[in-house]
């Protein structure tokens, strides 16, 4: 595995490392940082040469982000050339598909695709499914399809909602005895919630893994924590600031879409001992929560 230090001194934004996978981000709102960018490519090229792993620059790729981007163009030095890297609109990242535009409607479409092949397999295998072998299927086969990541791209156009959440009102016909019934009933009868509950219950869940130190990301980068008994109804002292931000999507990024529910939780339920007493805590302040039937 390769640290940060591996790389040469001389790269001052900011690189990550995964795998076979390296990436590249800065500021690109000036010639000068266009010129910072362009000087860390080489110093990449370098090191990678000197160290026997080099980059194939024609599966470089680069996307540009926000409005005031320079929309530079950038190369990749090989073999002595310098090649043009390709630029691109949106790109798949560890199974999620980012687009310049942090809709995420595409990876959204991509999942529900793949998931309604699943579903069509089991309606196509099985003659018969009844409650209980509906929701093993389920479970295992088919919802992780449109799950996976949500804290990364949960959707906030209803047409992407709507997308998602019409694959699990389809999926609830298959068992027969029920088919026929509304979708909120076929919901409570299996034992359900709405995929949106799940969504914003991961949302939450994710913000205490970080709070506390469970998962290795830094609580700065995400959050910034309000002074406690300095807000009017500050209900524990874990409050979040939210910050006021202008653009749509940076509003239903997961750092500010989560807060509010991550705020009107109660002292004993944000300061749980563990996980697991967590989420319990958290099953029965939400038990009333629009979407939750029953959580399973």
């Amino acid at each position: 595995m390769l640290y940060i230090n591996d790389l040469p001194d001389t790269v001052r934004n900011l690189v990550k490392i995964f795998a076979d996978d390296t990436k590249l981000f800065a500021v690109a709102n000036d010639d000068d940082n266009c010129a910072s960018i362009q000087t860390d490519l080489n110093s990449l090229s370098v090191w990678s040469d000197t160290w026997q792993l080099r980059f194939n620059a024609a599966k470089c790729k680069r996307m540009h982000i926000g409005q005031n981007n320079q929309h530079y163009q950038y190369f990749m030095q090989e073999n002595g050339m310098a090649t043009t890297i390709t630029e691109v609109t949106e790109e798949k990242d560890l199974g999620v598909t980012f687009s310049n535009d942090f809709k995420f409607s595409k990876h959204i479409v991509s999942a529900v695709k793949k998931a309604n092949r699943v579903l069509g397999v089991v309606k196509r295998t099985f003659t018969y499914i009844d409650r209980d072998m509906f929701l093993q299927l389920y479970k295992t086969l088919i919802r992780p399809h449109i799950e996976y990541g949500s804290v990364i791209w949960s959707p906030y156009l209803k047409k992407d909602i709507y997308l998602i959440e019409n694959l699990q009102r389809r999926a609830t016909k298959i068992v027969k005895d029920i088919r026929s019934l509304p979708y909120e009933d076929r919901l409570k009868i299996l034992g359900l919630p709405t995929l949106q509950y799940r969504r914003e219950r991961c949302d939450v869940v994710q913000v205490y893994k970080i709070v506390n130190e469970i998962d290795a990301l830094d609580y700065n980068t995400f959050f910034t924590k309000t002074a406690y008994g300095t807000t009017r109804g500050q209900s524990h002292c874990q409050k979040l600031q939210k910050t006021t931000c202008r653009l749509r999507s940076r509003q239903n990024i997961f750092s500010q879409r989560v807060i509010n529910n991550w705020n009107a939780l109660s002292e004993d339920c944000v300061t749980s001992n563990s996980l697991n007493a967590f989420k319990s805590a958290l099953n029965k302040e939400w038990k009333d929560k629009p979407g939750k039937f029953s959580y399973k």
